[in-house]
C-alpha cells in the first residue's frame, strides 16, 4: 500500500535500501523488482530521494529454472539403483540419493552420513584394509578420477560384510580447483559371489579335465576339435596340436559301426553314447564308449563335449562272458538229463531241452514256474533245508521224488542237487533222471531173485534134494556180495544185494553177520 511504501522509503534513509516489491508497469503487469533509495544533498529546502528500480524478473526466472531443475535431477538420481552422493572440498556430504541407504547398509538410526562412512571398513579384494587416505573420498579430492573400484565393505558394529563397485571423479570451478567430488556406489555383492562361484566350477572343471583318466575332446558340430585333455592324446597317442588340426575325420569313422544312425540321434535329442572301437596310430584298436553331449559356449556358440572311455577290459570281460554263456548253454542242451536252475523259493529260473521234453512245456512255459508246480512230492519248507545242505556239500545230494507232465501224468525221478552263487545270492541246480525205465528193471531183477531163492526152496523142500541144498544154500547166499571175479559189492546192476539166508534155524541177513554165526566157527 502506499502507507507501506512511504514507511519503507523512510526507513531506508539510513541504509540506503527499501527491499523487494512488487510492482505494477504500465501495462498493469505486476514485475518484481528490487527498489533501493538514496538521499541526495539537499536543494532549496527540499529533501530529495534517488530511487533505483532493478528488474528481477528474469532473475527470479533463471532461480525458478534453477530450482525445477534440481528437482529433476534430485527425483531422477533417487530413481537409480545406484547410490549417489557429492561431498565438497572439505569431504562432507552434501547431497545423496535414496539409494545410498539400501547401497551403503545405512539408516537414519547410524547418525550423520559422513559419521557412518567413517565408521565402515573397506577393504580391497586382496584383503588389504583402507585408510582414509586411501579412501575413495579422500583419493576423489586429491583429483583422481576412478571407475568401478571394487571395495569390500563391513559394518564394525553388525559384522555385515558386502561389496560395493565404486566410481567417482572431482568437481572443479571455472579455474581448476577441486571444489568438491560426486560419487556412484553400486552393491556387486551377488555379482561377485556368482563370480567366486563360477570361478571355483571352472577350477574344478579344469581339475577334472586336466586329470580325467577319461579321454575329453572339445569341439563343434561340424567336427573341428578346439581342445583336448591329456587323456586324449594318450588315447590316440597324437599331440593336442595333431588333434586339432587333424579334427574329428582323422579319429572318428562317422560312417561305421552304426554312428549314423547314432549321429542322428544327437541331432534329434543332444546326447550321443555307443560303443567304437578307435584306431590308434600305431594301428592298434581300442574298443571305446563315446559319450557326447552339446552344449552353448559363453559367445552363444554350439559346442560338443566328446568323452572316450576305454572299455576294453570291459568289452573283454563280455566277449568271454557271451562265450562262456555259450559253452555253458552248448553243455546244458548235450547233457542228456533234465536240468532245472532255481533260486531259494522254488521259482525256477533257467531249464535246457530235455527238461521241457521230459514234462512237455515251453522254456517260456517253465521259467517263472516253480518247483512245486512239477514236483508233485515238493515241500517248500523241507526243499530249502536240503538247498542249505547243497550249498555247503562237497558233492550233490541225492533225493527221489515224482514230477507232473503237463499232461498231469506223474513219473518218478531222482535228482542231484547242486548249488553255487551269482550275484551274491545262492542258485540250485537239479539235475533230474526219469527213473521208470530203471525201477521196472530193478524190480524185473528183484523178481528174478525171487524166482530164483523160490526155486532153492523148492530143492529144499524135496527129499531128493534137501540133503545138499539145505547145507549149501545158506552159504551160498551169504557169498551173493562177491561178484563172479570176487569183487565185493553191495548192489548188483542197481539193486541191493540179498545175502540174507538160515542156518540151523538161526537168521542173518549178511555176509559179515553170518561169519559170526558159531556154526561157522566150529567149520
Amino acid at each position: 500500500t502506499a502507507d507501506a511504501f512511504q514507511k519503507a522509503i523512510r526507513a531506508a534513509d539510513a541504509s540506503g535500501a527499501a527491499g523487494i516489491w512488487s510492482l505494477r508497469g504500465r501495462a498493469g503487469a505486476m514485475v518484481e523488482g528490487e527498489l533501493t533509495v538514496h538521499a541526495v544533498p539537499e536543494q532549496h529546502g527540499v529533501r530529495p530521494q534517488l530511487l533505483m528500480i532493478r528488474d528481477l524478473t528474469s532473475t527470479r526466472k533463471a532461480e525458478a529454472r534453477a530450482r525445477s531443475t534440481e528437482v529433476k535431477l534430485k527425483s531422477a538420481l533417487d530413481s537409480l539403483s545406484d547410490a549417489i552422493f557429492i561431498v565438497n572440498a572439505e569431504g562432507k556430504v552434501v547431497d545423496r540419493s535414496e539409494a545410498c541407504g539400501p547401497v551403503l547398509r545405512y539408516t537414519s538410526a547410524d547418525g550423520s552420513f559422513d559419521e557412518y562412512l567413517a565408521r565402515v571398513e573397506r577393504r580391497d579384494p586382496d584383503g588389504t584394509l583402507l585408510s582414509r587416505d586411501q579412501w575413495a573420498i579422500a583419493q576423489a579430492l586429491r583429483g583422481e578420477t576412478t571407475s568401478n573400484r571394487e571395495v569390500h565393505m563391513r559394518r564394525s558394529d553388525t559384522g555385515e560384510r558386502w561389496v560395493v563397485s565404486y566410481s567417482y571423479s572431482p568437481l572443479r570451478d571455472e579455474g581448476g580447483v577441486v571444489i568438491g567430488a560426486v560419487f556412484s556406489a553400486r552393491d556387486i555383492t551377488t555379482l561377485v559371489e556368482s563370480e567366486r562361484r563360477s570361478l571355483e566350477l571352472l577350477t574344478r572343471w579344469r581339475l577334472l579335465y586336466e586329470s580325467s583318466p577319461d579321454a575329453i575332446i572339445l569341439g563343434t558340430p561340424a567336427g573341428r576339435i578346439i581342445a583336448a585333455n591329456p587323456a586324449a592324446c594318450a588315447m590316440f597317442e597324437r599331440t593336442e596340436e595333431d588333434l586339432i588340426r587333424g579334427g574329428r575325420d582323422a579319429i572318428i569313422d562317422m560312417k561305421s559301426q552304426g554312428l549314423p544312425a547314432a549321429h542322428e540321434d544327437f541331432l534329434k535329442t543332444g546326447r550321443l553314447l555307443a560303443d567304437y572301437a578307435i584306431t590308434r596310430s600305431d594301428g592298434s584298436t581300442m574298443m571305446t564308449q563315446i559319450s557326447l553331449a552339446g552344449f552353448t559356449d559363453a559367445d552363444g556358440s554350439a559346442r560338443v563335449a566328446v568323452i572316450f572311455r576305454d572299455i576294453s577290459a570291459r568289452w573283454e570281460a563280455e566277449l568271454a562272458t557271451k562265450e562262456s554263456e555259450l559253452r555253458y548253454h552248448t553243455l546244458l542242451e548235450q547233457v542228456g538229463d533234465a536240468i532245472f536252475a532255481n533260486d531259494f523259493e522254488g521259482r525256477i529260473i533257467e531249464v535246457n531241452h530235455r527238461a521241457c521234453e521230459n514234462l512237455g512245456y515251453t522254456r517260456e512255459e517253465l521259467i517263472g514256474m516253480t518247483v512245486m508246480d512239477i514236483d508233485v512230492d515238493f515241500d517248500l519248507a523241507r526243499s530249502q533245508e536240503v538247498f542249505r545242505q547243497s550249498e555247503v556239500a562237497p558233492q550233490p545230494i541225492t533225493i527221489y521224488g515224482h514230477e507232473r507232465r503237463k499232461d498231469r501224468t506223474i513219473f518218478p525221478v531222482e535228482v542231484r542237487l547242486g548249488s553255487f552263487k551269482w550275484r551274491g545270492e545262492y542258485l540250485y541246480i537239479a539235475e533230474v533222471r526219469d527213473i521208470t525205465e530203471r525201477l521196472a528193471a530193478e524190480e524185473a531183477v528183484r523178481e528174478a531173485d525171487r524166482r530164483f531163492r523160490q526155486i532153492f526152496e523148492q530143492h529144499r523142500e524135496n527129499p531128493t534134494c534137501a540133503g545138499c541144498h539145505a547145507r549149501m544154500d545158506p552159504y551160498g547166499f551169504a557169498l551173493e556180495n562177491y561178484s563172479g571175479i570176487g569183487e565185493w559189492r553191495d548192489k548188483d546192476n542197481g539193486i541191493a544185494v540179498d545175502a540174507s539166508g538160515d542156518i540151523n534155524g538161526r537168521k542173518f541177513r549178511t555176509h559179515r553177520q553170518q561169519q559170526k554165526m558159531p556154526e561157522i566157527g566150529r567149520a
